[in-house]
Formats: structure tokens, C-alpha cells, sequence
């Protein structure tokens, strides 16, 4: 019978690593392939007419997962809006953003912004849903879809896009943001998520 030996005592939900310099080469650790995403901060539940509210992101993420429950704008015509940041500032601009929307057969298409991650607003409508942003190369490039329900409708709305932080930056922050800087109504309920996959 073979006796496996670590260099420290286990953790619950830790798991067995190689590590050539341990007693018998194993150690206990966090998993860091695949175990899932983290979140980031605390649930935000805004106050009225509170704009860009802000969640840390970490050095090195690859994937980000944020989740809305009644996200409405706290004045009618503007627009929940997703940036990103690197250390020093948010990107507002340069952003690839397309989207769509749907009820029944009938689909049509929105109007293209460079903003950021763009929802359009829907005459002050509450929109559900997520939106899954994806890197590969830890934290430069990213890529997006959004999805959500529009609140008392058959109206369903998919927006797609890419953005380039630029040479050398990482993303850091993730906000949701108005067009206007109107804020968001005390309904809203965001959180989002964030986990690095191994490359």
C-alpha cells in the first residue's frame, strides 16, 4: 500500500497539487482549472438614481459573468450601459456593440454604439438577464453576448461585441453605467462574477 504525503494539513474544498519541493511532492491548495467563478464584492441593490456602479475585477481573469434582475434607468431615453477598466481609467469608447431583439417570428435590429456593452432602452423598461464577457489573453481582449427579458413583454434582446483595452492593460473594474448619467431606479439588482480559467 502506497501512502500519499502532502507538506501541509488539508483544507475543506482544497485539492492535492504537484509540488516537486513538498514531502512526497503534493501540497494543498486552491484549484485554479476551472472551479469556478467568484464574486466580486457584494450584491448591489442601487439606491435611486445611482449611476455607475463599480465591481472589482482581478489581475489575470479571463472570464466575467454578470447578472441583472430588474435593471431599469432612472429616466426614460437612456441606456443601461456595460465598461470595462484597466487600472488607470474606464474605457468609454472603441467598444464593437450590436444587438438585436425579438418577440414571436418578428426580429429586428438596434442601433450600433461604441460605448461599451449596450442595452437601448425600452421606454424606461426593466430589463433581466446576463451578460458573459470572455478573454483570451487574460484580461487585453475581450469578447461579450448579453441577454435579457424585457419586463411585462413578449420583447427578448441579444447584444453582441468585442473591445480591445489596448497594449499592455488588463481589466481591473467592471461597471454599469447610463448614457446620461441618470442612474439606475432602487429596484435594480446586479452582481457579477469572475474566475481564470488555465491557459
Amino acid at each position: 500500500m502506497y501512502k500519499r504525503q502532502a507538506d501541509n494539513s488539508p483544507t475543506n474544498d482544497y485539492v492535492l497539487k504537484a509540488k516537486s519541493s513538498a514531502t512526497g511532492g503534493l501540497t494543498w491548495g486552491t484549484s485554479t482549472a476551472g472551479g469556478g467563478y467568484t464574486q466580486s464584492g457584494s450584491t448591489v441593490t442601487p439606491t435611486a438614481g445611482q449611476d455607475n456602479i463599480e465591481f472589482t475585477i482581478p489581475t489575470g481573469s479571463n472570464k466575467i459573468l454578470v447578472t441583472f434582475f430588474a435593471v431599469k434607468c432612472n429616466s426614460a431615453g437612456n441606456s443601461m450601459i456595460l465598461q470595462l477598466s484597466d487600472d488607470s481609467a474606464f474605457k468609454t469608447s472603441g467598444y464593437h456593440n450590436n444587438s438585436w431583439y425579438a418577440t414571436g417570428t418578428s426580429f429586428s435590429g438596434v442601433n450600433y454604439n461604441t460605448a461599451g456593452g449596450q442595452f437601448s432602452d425600452w421606454s424606461n423598461t426593466a430589463f433581466y438577464g446576463t451578460a458573459e464577457w470572455a478573454s483570451p489573453d487574460a484580461g487585453r481582449h475581450w469578447l461579450y453576448k448579453m441577454h435579457s427579458s424585457l419586463q411585462g413583454s413578449n420583447y427578448f434582446i441579444e447584444s453582441y461585441g468585442h473591445v480591445d483595452l489596448g497594449s499592455g492593460k488588463d481589466c481591473r473594474k467592471i461597471r454599469f453605467h447610463t448614457t446620461s448619467g441618470s442612474g439606475f431606479t432602487s429596484t435594480s439588482i446586479v452582481s457579477v462574477y469572475y474566475m481564470k480559467m488555465e491557459q
